[in-house]
């Protein structure tokens, strides 16, 4: 983060405290130095200062639980080749499984509760870039997969590579 707005630097820093993003400090004046950074996020005011492609520019009411996903991804993409499939599996339930499947390997698997499954389907495709994706329900408990299905289908109805579908639990696999 190269900022002189403390309060932008510490709100991001806050963000990110529960993530695998490192953050580095630097003010404006200071110089970068040359080892590797994946990412540099600067305060939108100071775009003219244009530092290179990997700088991204934020206001501070962008910082929100969202960016750090956000960044992650982006930092993803610029190493990681496209998937050709993503299928995001959830196993509905008290604790609802949810895991992260590319080209047929499984690359993340946990529970979350239902108020961070949005967030971590977010990460899901932000982190694995693919063509296809495809979002998978179990269909039990009916009253569980019902509501996780609607919650789903409003926050990812406006992506076109995004399908979402509801599977019988009974002979299911992904």
């Amino acid at each position: 983060v190269k900022t002189n707005d403390m309060r932008f630097y510490h709100k991001l820093l806050k963000l990110s405290q529960d993530s695998s993003l490192k953050i580095s400090f630097f003010s404006e004046s200071q110089q970068i130095p040359d080892k590797n950074y994946d990412l540099i996020i600067n305060t939108i005011e100071n775009n003219e200062n244009q530092l290179n492609d990997r700088t991204v520019y934020l206001n501070y009411d962008d910082l929100d639980s969202n960016i750090i996903p956000t960044l992650i991804g982006m930092i993803a993409r610029n190493y990681t080749p496209k998937f050709q499939k993503l299928v995001i599996g959830i196993d509905p339930g008290e604790h609802i499984g949810i895991a992260a499947i590319c080209d047929g390997m499984i690359l993340s698997a946990q529970t979350v509760d239902l108020k961070f499954l949005i967030m971590t389907i977010e990460k899901f495709i932000l982190s694995f870039p693919a063509t296809k994706i495809y979002i998978r329900i179990g269909d039990q408990p009916p009253s569980i997969s019902g509501v996780i299905f609607n919650k789903i289908f409003e926050n990812f109805k406006p992506l076109d590579n995004v399908k979402l579908e509801m599977v019988k639990e009974a002979a299911s696999n992904i």
